[in-house]
């Protein structure tokens, strides 16, 4: 057989085998499902933990550097 009429028959096996098989993976989940899912997840409840106290403590950190450099503070209400 040529090399060209192997590479036919393969592609041709590939789309009857190995293609189907794709339509059985698992569908998509919904929005909903994903948002409860990353909820759910380690990472996001540890990055909650922290970003709840972190920001203010961020922000004061912040500020005295920016006063303690000379710079100008910026009004964050006003960005808001």
């Amino acid at each position: 057989m040529s090399c060209k009429l192997q590479r036919i028959a393969l592609a041709i096996l590939f789309a009857l085998f190995i293609l189907p098989l794709t339509s059985c993976a698992k569908k998509a989940q919904t929005e909903e499902a994903q948002l409860a899912d990353l909820r759910d997840g380690f990472i996001y409840k540890r990055y909650r933990d922290l970003s709840g106290p972190g920001v203010p403590l961020a922000m004061k950190a912040f500020v005295a550097g920016m006063k303690q450099a000379g710079q100008p503070v910026p009004d964050f209400a006003a960005a808001g």
